[in-house]
């Protein structure tokens, strides 16, 4: 694989990642080799994904630093009017705002049911086989027994009424765990070899995901679900291996304009359908 090695270097590509695997192939070679890693650092995400980082942030800090519930509202809110978005709506900036501290607090509540001592945010790399490139990640809590992965969900904002206001909507947090969502926590069992976990938390409800509650955390489906994510670094590996080229590339995949976030970047929407041929 001369080839791939050669053309990931003049890429600067170093390693996969979980979130670089379960993007959508065409995504992820717009992302990866048509931008650069300066350019990719400026893309804008939506209001749920603003939100799901402050929440994190707020849940992290709480659970592993000992902050108090009020200084970790007050930073997250913070850092959630400050992230760049896609689209400007002031009903839904505010409507999610108002969800930050009930859904740190439901998080808080569920990891510290059985108290650890967790560190965040922890680097962790894995081998595989036939792959030229290494996969890096970063958890979200680690302790000794166990790896957790947390999910943040929130609704939409309906339309407005006939009066003019807009609610948000209910979210039902999943009844059993996202495929890709397994995916992502078996690279990270893989990697440290403690017990995996998921958490799906949001404003009104939490629940959480492992072995002695879901069939998915059984070691064989966990195996499956590394090989999974191989087979998909191996597709892109044998893209890059054919060419590294993003105009060469984007004649012969096929993007998905349609999607509801991937394409949202007014920044570099141009220049995707240019590389398409759209």
């Amino acid at each position: 694989m001369r080839d791939a090695i050669t053309n990931f270097e003049e890429l600067n590509l170093t390693h996969f990642s979980p979130s670089q695997l379960l993007k959508p192939l065409a995504v992820w070679m717009f992302q990866y080799v048509a931008l650069t890693a300066e350019q990719r650092s400026k893309i804008k995400v939506g209001y749920k994904a603003r939100y799901g980082t402050a929440v994190h942030f707020g849940i992290q800090r709480v659970v592993a630093e000992g902050w108090e519930m009020e200084k970790a509202v007050d930073t997250c809110q913070t850092l959630y009017d400050l992230r760049e978005t896609t689209k400007t709506d002031d009903e839904v900036f505010k409507a999610y705002r108002e969800k930050i501290a009930p859904c740190i607090q439901n998080g808080v509540n569920e990891l510290q049911k059985n108290p650890q001592e967790y560190e965040i945010e922890q680097s962790i790399r894995l081998e595989l086989p036939d792959l030229v490139l290494p996969i890096i990640g970063f958890v979200d809590f680690i302790s000794d027994t166990e790896v957790t992965d947390l999910k943040t969900k929130i609704g939409n904002l309906h339309k407005p009424k006939k009066d003019g206001t807009r609610t948000l909507g209910n979210i039902k947090l999943p009844t059993e765990p996202i495929e890709r969502d397994i995916q992502q926590v078996a690279i990270y069992q893989a990697a440290t070899h403690v017990n995996p976990s998921i958490i799906y938390v949001s404003h009104n409800d939490c629940v959480r995901f492992d072995k002695t509650n879901c069939e998915a955390f059984h070691q064989s489906n966990l195996d499956d679900a590394v090989e999974k994510m191989r087979q998909r670094a191996l597709k892109r590996q044998k893209l890059i291996a054919y060419s590294n080229d993003p105009y060469v590339l984007g004649g012969i995949l096929e993007a998905d304009f349609d999607h509801p976030f991937y394409w949202d970047d007014e920044d570099n929407i141009d220049l995707a359908k240019e590389i398409f041929k759209v």
